[in-house]
């Protein structure tokens, strides 16, 4: 390992035991039990049942806190390989100097001239062939979201049901979910409701029961559903191998 970039791989580090925290929330949550199933009738849907999961207890604050710290160690983690790889190749210690995520891959071409007078052209085209920018790699530039403010809602408690068992609407964050059921002839879009039998429902349930996660929130770019704990192991996963590839290209400038 070449010296100066020990401190990126322990921020990554950091990041993956921040994800083991949230995992474990993340069970102790579910397994409280903070929902529950009911069945109404819906005055939109005459004559049918409606089954609605009911949020009884938000997230805890610490989910919240620990998905921005994850984030944040891991644009951090960026950051210091890039530093460390300046380091290397002139001597300076450039530790403002930042790994480039971009809008757009067209931002990024803008962007590449002021990068190369700071970073060597290898390093830099290595950097371009993970593609930094949110247009083509938006979970890699989700971590731009550590930039934003740490009280933006990031996760929600959400669950996931097959798209032919049933079709889910409204919000967990306040406190409603409602599954309505189509019947097997239903036109694609046009969720009619059908009255299921108690042995259907119960059906429903155990299959949402299972899909219960905690997930991105829907405003979200690029990342909205998407379960936050596997989700974070990837993109930890995608920067390990960055900042790997940036100190190969570094060793090999170097050499």
């Amino acid at each position: 390992m070449m010296e100066g970039f020990r401190s990126a791989y322990l921020t990554i580090a950091e990041a993956r035991a921040r994800i083991e925290e949230l995992v474990a929330l993340s069970k102790s949550y579910w397994a409280e039990k903070p929902g529950a199933f009911g069945t109404t009738r819906d005055d939109a849907f005459p004559g049918k049942l409606v089954h609605i999961f009911t949020i009884q207890r938000q997230l805890p604050d610490r989910c919240h806190t620990i998905v921005s710290g994850i984030l944040q160690d891991l644009r951090h983690a960026l950051d210091q390989a890039a530093s460390a790889s300046v380091f290397a190749l002139t001597g300076e210690d450039r530790r403002d100097t930042h790994f480039p995520l971009a809008r757009t891959q067209a931002d990024f071409q803008r962007l590449r001239p002021k990068l190369e007078t700071i970073q060597h052209v290898d390093v830099v085209d290595t950097i371009a062939r993970h593609r930094p920018f949110g247009d083509s790699n938006p979970l890699l530039y989700a971590l731009t979201l550590a930039n934003q403010s740490k009280h933006r809602r990031l996760i929600e408690a959400t669950t996931h049901l097959s798209q032919r068992s049933c079709f889910m609407s409204g919000d967990l964050t306040k406190g409603e979910i409602r599954m309505i059921v189509p019947t097997v002839d239903t036109p694609r879009g046009d969720f009619a409701v059908l009255a299921l039998s108690d042995e259907a429902v119960n059906a429903v349930v155990t299959e949402a029961s299972m899909m219960l996660i905690i997930a991105f929130a829907r405003d979200v770019d690029g990342l909205a559903g998407m379960p936050a704990p596997d989700t974070m192991l990837t993109l930890s996963s995608e920067v390990e191998l960055i900042v790997q590839d940036i100190e190969a290209a570094t060793r090999s400038v170097a050499c």
